[in-house]
């Protein structure tokens, strides 16, 4: 996931809390090899067809375990409480310049929030998080 969504371990992840809303009410999502199929006239009502539309991936992207908010009618940025923020994590090879503006961010909430930075496995392919 650093690869895909974080600039090649240079961004940082933010660590909500998942027992209140919204994302409380956040959906998983399905992998299947084959794409969902659509029948018009079929049983199931519009609003489900698109949910399941929208809740499956590619079998190849199983690794991913997400979690998908539906909000209809709603776009834009989502809307979150001041302590639903849990923590910070900065990815491996985060630039300095990048962790200082973070952290200096992070003083200015009401909120504290805590620093976690992810390590790279010297002989494993995998990732540890550590406090920072």
């Amino acid at each position: 996931m650093w690869g895909y969504y974080a600039d090649s371990h240079h961004g940082y992840c933010l660590e909500f809390a998942t027992d209140r809303p919204p994302l409380i009410n956040a959906l998983e999502v399905t992998y299947d090899v084959e794409r969902p199929v659509f029948r018009p006239f079929g049983s199931r009502d519009i609003d489900e067809i698109m949910i399941s539309t929208l809740l499956q991936k590619a079998k190849g992207w199983e690794h991913e375990s997400e979690y998908r908010l539906i909000r209809p009618g709603e776009v834009g940025v989502m809307k979150m409480a001041g302590d639903a923020l849990n923590s910070i994590i900065l990815g491996a090879a985060i630039k300095k310049e990048d962790e200082d503006a973070l952290r200096r961010m992070a003083k200015e909430r009401a909120n504290p929030v805590k620093f976690k930075r992810t390590v790279l496995d010297r002989k494993a392919y995998c990732l540890s998080v550590i406090d920072a």
